[in-house]
Parts: C-alpha cells; sequence; structure tokens
C-alpha cells in the first residue's frame, strides 16, 4: 500500500489526527508550536487529496451554503390538497422569516410508505402529485427563491425489486426529469465512481451530500456532508473540513430537544446548520430563542464567508480562560476570531 492510500485511509487518517491531537494537548502552552504541527499535518493530508472538485466554477456555490431544509414530503405545509398545489414559495418564505433563509432543500420522499407495498424509493418521486413535472416545478419554484434542491437515495432501499437498470441510472433519469442540483446519501459517506460518474453525465456541476462525515479519500468527490455522527466539539476538530476548509458542513441533531448549542458550534468553526423539525411524522419544533440564534448565526456566516474558507485558518488559538476556545480566520487584509464557551457556566474576564 502506497503512503498516500495509508494516509486516506480511515484507519491512518483517523491516527495521524489522533497522535497529532495528542502532540497539540501536551503542547497547549505553546500556541506556535500548536500551530506548526497542526500546519505540518495539513500539509502532509494535502499533498496526498486531490482536491480539483473543490476547484470548480460551477461546484463552488456549495461552498458557502449555509442553511439546509429537511423537507419531509408527506407534511401537510407542502401541499395544499384543495387547490392541488405545491405551496413552495410560501414555504421558502417563512424559512426566510424564522430561520434566515434556506440556501439548499432536501426532497424526503421513502418515509412511511417505504416497505408496505412494492413501491420502491424511485416510484415515490413519480407518485407525487403530478408526477415528476410536479417535482420539476418543486425544484424550479427553490429556483426562484434563491435556492438549490437535492433529491434523495437510500442504498439500503431496492434489494427486492429490480427495474432492470441500476440505481445510478434512475437517478441520472430523475435528476434529468426534476433539473434537482445535487444527491443526498442516506446513510452514507460516499458515492462511489460510476455513481458519480452517471450523474455528472446528465447534469455537469451536481454536488452530493451525505448523512455520514466522509474519509479524506471520499471527499475528493464528496464536496459537501451532514455534521451528524461526529460533533467537533473542541479540543475535538472537524478533520475534513480542516484540511480543506472549501467542504462544506452543515450540522444537525435531529432528536435534540434544545439546538442552542448546536447552532453556536457551527457558527464556531464556520460551518452551516440543518433545519429539521418534522421528524418524519414526529414534530420536534425550535423555539424562538433557537429560530432567533440561527437568523442571526446565518447573517453572520453569509457576511464572512470569506474568511471560513480560508485555506490557512488556524484552529484552537489561545486563550485565557479553561473551557473558553478560539478559532482564527483572515482574508487577507483582515483577521476573524470565533469564540465558544464549552463550560456549563459563564466564563468572566479576558478571553
Amino acid at each position: 500500500m502506497s503512503i498516500n492510500q495509508l494516509l486516506l485511509s480511515d484507519n491512518n487518517s483517523s491516527r495521524l489526527f489522533t497522535e497529532a491531537r495528542a502532540s497539540l494537548l501536551v503542547n497547549e502552552n505553546d500556541p506556535e508550536k500548536r500551530h506548526d504541527l497542526l500546519d505540518e499535518l495539513r500539509s502532509t493530508m494535502r499533498s496526498c487529496m486531490n482536491r480539483k472538485n473543490y476547484e470548480r466554477p460551477d461546484l463552488s456555490w456549495y461552498h458557502n451554503c449555509c442553511l439546509e431544509y429537511f423537507l419531509f414530503y408527506y407534511e401537510s405545509s407542502l401541499f395544499n390538497r384543495k387547490t392541488r398545489k405545491y405551496r413552495i414559495k410560501e414555504m421558502m418564505k417563512d424559512g426566510r422569516a424564522q430561520f434566515g433563509g434556506y440556501d439548499l432543500v432536501i426532497l424526503w420522499q421513502p418515509f412511511p410508505r417505504s416497505g408496505i407495498d412494492g413501491r420502491n424509493q424511485f416510484d415515490f418521486y413519480r407518485e407525487m402529485p403530478d408526477g415528476l413535472a410536479g417535482q420539476k416545478e418543486i425544484v424550479e419554484e427553490i429556483h426562484a427563491c434563491g435556492a438549490k434542491a437535492m433529491l434523495n437515495y437510500i442504498p439500503w432501499g431496492g434489494a427486492e425489486y429490480n427495474e432492470g437498470r441500476t440505481h445510478a441510472e434512475i437517478m441520472a433519469e430523475l435528476v434529468k426529469k426534476t433539473g434537482a442540483d445535487g444527491i443526498y446519501g442516506d446513510t452514507m459517506n460516499g458515492f462511489d465512481d460510476d455513481f458519480c460518474r452517471a450523474l455528472a453525465a446528465v447534469r455537469p456541476g451536481l454536488v452530493f451530500n451525505t448523512e455520514g462525515s466522509p474519509t479524506l479519500k471520499s471527499a475528493e468527490t464528496l464536496t459537501g456532508c451532514w455534521g451528524q455522527n461526529f460533533l467537533p466539539i473542541p479540543p475535538q476538530i472537524p478533520l475534513v473540513r480542516f484540511i480543506e476548509p472549501r467542504h462544506s458542513v452543515r450540522l444537525v441533531d435531529r432528536d435534540s430537544l434544545t439546538r442552542e448549542f448546536i447552532i453556536k458550534l457551527g457558527l464556531f468553526w464556520g460551518m452551516g446548520h440543518v433545519v429539521w423539525e418534522n421528524i418524519f411524522g414526529w414534530y420536534n419544533p425550535y423555539n424562538e430563542t433557537e429560530r432567533k440564534l440561527c437568523r442571526n448565526s446565518m447573517r453572520l456566516l453569509r457576511k464572512a464567508k470569506e474568511y471560513f474558507t480560508d485555506q490557512n485558518w488556524q484552529p484552537l488559538a489561545a486563550t485565557l480562560q479553561p473551557g473558553v476556545f478560539a478559532n482564527r480566520f483572515g482574508n487577507g487584509k483582515h483577521t476573524c476570531y470565533t469564540v465558544i464557551n464549552c463550560n456549563q457556566f459563564p466564563v468572566q474576564g479576558d478571553r
């Protein structure tokens, strides 16, 4: 196995970073030494990673997607049964007022009908009101509101049926007929090359988004993901974002009854947030404090977006208070710091 394969494999990239974190903690009182270690780690890993997809102009919009909306297709707010019209404009308007405006909408289709009968995950798009023409209308209205739309793909669904085509071929057809901008991979942390090529052939500039965090290798193709299973609470560092800060990450915790900390954590790392209130029929609403915090965070993330893609940003800058952490970002002219208190109590004094 080559050194590149070793560095990009799950176990070895994690091991390298674990060793680096241990060195960081040993040198926590020597910020210059700590940053030297981080820069050395970043340089080594970047030399082994193909980052050409992050340079593509047609994918650059994804770098700054701050707020993502998980749209559960079967909620009554989506479709007016009396007029038989989709309520996309109203939904997007509400998103601006309540959360600061969606950049990306996931169109989630399988639950709760999946498994009840012989229909498959693709049928659930085809059989929505007005069929795929209706789905195209949804995507176009999302575009008209200044956002992008993603179709959902579940790799674990479909073993029981066969349409005579690969899943990639069917998804490519759905993308072509709806005009969707990307694919969300449920339970996934990457897509294989054949799947990506089939989709790119019908829609250049298509992006991929996964529920799981990618390895460095899969992040070469997968330029964005959710931050769900691993929340980077300091002194932990989000590895892929550290190596490639243009990797688009949005934090989410569907089961939490309070989201204040996760919204603050996203701002701290220059990451976005996933709004998800209808958890497949269980309503878990944001309170007004969380909504206001989300609006303010999205405003700051968008205003300072050039800082948060700084290729030389420095995590865990020196602070004076235990449990208080800081990151340093720059845009070539100015410096921006984000600070978070991870203690369970307020902290006073110099930071």
